[in-house]
């Protein structure tokens, strides 16, 4: 039944149906096509308007201008990015003991439903989610494709995490496990989060190699970065910034003032203030992580 074939692939699952002693679908005609059409690939069915049009256009590319104004359309993304979305454990919040919620969550989300309608390049796509700040800026990248790829990297910050752990070290140690086992799954179809605590019994995957990448994870900044989609506001802010700078400038003068008059004294006794805080946080060191806002190295 070679005539039912409209194009070469059409041969492939014709061979598979006959060897299964099966016979192809009726046709459909096209007031289900263009439902199913629709449906597929926006998720919404198709207008009065949009079926009327296509039942009445009799071109031999009637259909292909029914999906390719389809995959134009931004519903697309937000149809097909959900399923990523998925694989990225997305969600507004944490999930978990204290079910915090992530208020930049939806920036993450809003760049995947663009990645699709732009029909990004899936390298592409993977790099920018694992280490999108870190990549290096090809010319004549617009402000906003910057924004984007930090963005992407919205992938490791989402999805369930125990912030009510009392033990910070611990609560680190498992926030980048979630990391970890979410970019093996998402990536590599396998799980790593086994490798924590024993080789991987089926796969190549060691405790080393877990621990290798665990180093590398343990750098990441958990600090809110300022973003603004609004030039207006990113300039306001910056003249803001300024103005704190300048402020800080006469404190730091009011304050060395202060340091002159108090003379010999005010100095020995702000000596003696500072050995008792470093014999206090002697043995302490950062817990949860690596945040900016508190340290200014990321070997903590």
């Amino acid at each position: 039944n070679t005539l039912w074939a409209r194009e070469d692939l059409d041969l492939f699952i014709l061979d598979k149906l006959e060897k299964s002693h099966l016979k192809p679908a009726p046709r459909a005609d096209k007031r289900t096509l263009i439902r199913r059409a629709t449906y597929d690939l926006i998720g919404l069915p198709p207008t009065i308007e949009e079926v009327h049009n296509f039942l009445n256009d009799e071109s031999s590319d009637a259909f292909q201008k029914v999906v390719d104004r389809l995959l134009a359309s931004p519903h697309y993304g937000e149809k097909w990015g959900r399923h990523w979305l998925d694989v990225a454990r997305y969600a507004d919040s944490n999930g978990l003991d204290e079910n915090l919620a992530y208020v930049n969550a939806f920036r993450y989300r809003n760049y995947v439903i663009n990645a699709f309608n732009e029909d990004k390049p899936y390298d592409r796509f993977v790099r920018e989610q694992i280490a999108g700040d870190l990549l290096k800026t090809p010319k004549n990248e617009s402000e906003t494709e910057q924004h984007a790829r930090k963005i992407a990297t919205g992938f490791l910050s989402v999805g369930a995490k125990m912030l009510a752990e009392d033990d910070g070290r611990k609560m680190e140690m498992d926030i980048i496990d979630e990391q970890l086992d979410t970019l093996g799954r998402a990536f590599m179809g396998m799980t790593l989060g086994c490798a924590r605590c024993h080789d991987h019994k089926f796969d190549e995957v060691k405790m080393t190699d877990y621990y290798r990448m665990q180093a590398v994870f343990s750098a990441l900044d958990r600090a809110d970065q300022e973003y603004y989609t609004d030039p207006k506001i990113a300039q306001k802010h910056a003249a803001l910034e300024k103005e704190i700078t300048n402020q800080k400038g006469i404190l730091e003068s009011i304050e060395s003032n202060i340091q002159s008059e108090g003379g010999e004294k005010l100095k020995k006794l702000k000596k003696r203030l500072q050995d008792l805080y470093q014999q206090a946080n002697a043995k302490t060191r950062q817990k949860y992580g690596y945040h900016s806002k508190i340290e200014a190295k990321q070997d903590t």
